[in-house]
């Protein structure tokens, strides 16, 4: 909301990141699956937003959210959408230009 409110549009502002990361080869291993799969997903900032699919996907921590299987079979590559602020300056400069 408060990124909103700064705004002149009303509408906060992100910068968009998509990863594709492929999965479908998988069933060109040796058994066809995946034995123990685990996968953690990072979004960076508590302030940015992440979006994929997946089955019993967990928080855990601030900003990692984490999907495991056991004898996984990738029926389809993931496809993750990372939103990060604009006016995020938590790594850079503190807005002071510098």
């Amino acid at each position: 909301r408060k990124a909103a409110k700064d705004n002149p549009d009303g509408y906060p502002q992100f910068f968009e990141s998509r990863i594709a990361y492929i999965l479908t080869t998988g069933g060109n291993w040796a058994s066809g699956n995946i034995g123990d799969f685990k996968l953690t997903i990072d979004k960076g900032s508590p302030k940015n937003l992440v979006s994929f699919c997946g089955d019993n996907v967990r928080k855990v921590g601030p900003t990692t959210f984490e999907m495991t299987a056991k004898d996984f079979y990738p029926e389809h590559d993931i496809d993750i959408l990372l939103l990060e602020q604009a006016d995020d300056t938590s790594g850079g400069d503190n807005g002071n230009g510098g």
